[in-house]
């Protein structure tokens, strides 16, 4: 029978891997050329999707890439949606389930009158934090400064995960589920770029 797939090793020393992107209704650039060499200047590798990128491309990048950080940047005011959208499909994949994704920008159009709301759906969505621009750059310095932190402690090799161990744990146990019954089938499932462990 065919083994189940282990997650790729990652140094967890050095700087972050970070994707940075617009959503697919966002046509701006120079708020994701500003936040890469922001990220750039604090010492993170960066790789720069662009605006105007549909989710699929996103969720596929993610894979590929196996960063240590996605940040979601829009400007247009409409951002809100495509970023709940996002993050849902993100939170679909086993191998998406622990990745760390902010979001962050102009988001809506009713000010500071709906961020509240906002904050809340997109953080129950799956995002680990969402920065509205009136709050500045320390709030989100701060995140990325406690999450390289956080990286470079020792994290539980992924066998000594029992089921139960949280979101990442209940979806591999599901994915090795569905692998076993493809491989009494005779076909062969091989995920796309999966990534360590998943701690948060």
């Amino acid at each position: 029978m065919k083994q189940p797939a282990e997650l790729a090793p990652r140094d967890t020393s050095g700087p972050l891997d970070v994707v940075v992107t617009g959503l697919p209704s966002d046509a701006h650039t120079w708020n994701l050329v500003f936040m890469q060499l922001l990220l750039e200047d604090l010492g993170h590798r960066v790789v720069n999707l662009g605006p105007c990128i549909a989710q699929d491309e996103i969720v596929e990048s993610c894979c590929k890439y196996q960063p240590d950080l996605l940040v979601v940047s829009s400007v247009n005011g409409h951002g809100f949606h495509d970023a709940e959208y996002l993050v849902r499909a993100l939170r679909a994949r086993w191998e998406l389930a622990g990745l760390p994704a902010v979001v962050g920008g102009k988001l809506g159009v009713r000010g500071a009158e709906g961020q509240d709301g906002q904050r809340r759906r997109l953080l129950a969505a799956g995002f680990d934090a969402v920065f509205h621009d009136e709050q500045g750059l320390a709030p989100f310095e701060a995140f990325v400064a406690a999450l390289a932190a956080d990286r470079s402690q020792v994290v539980p090799d992924s066998a000594e995960l029992a089921p139960g161990d949280g979101q990442l744990s209940a979806q591999r146990a599901e994915f090795e589920a569905h692998d076993s019954q493809l491989t009494a089938g005779r076909c062969s499932l091989v995920p796309v770029g999966a990534r360590e462990g998943a701690a948060r």
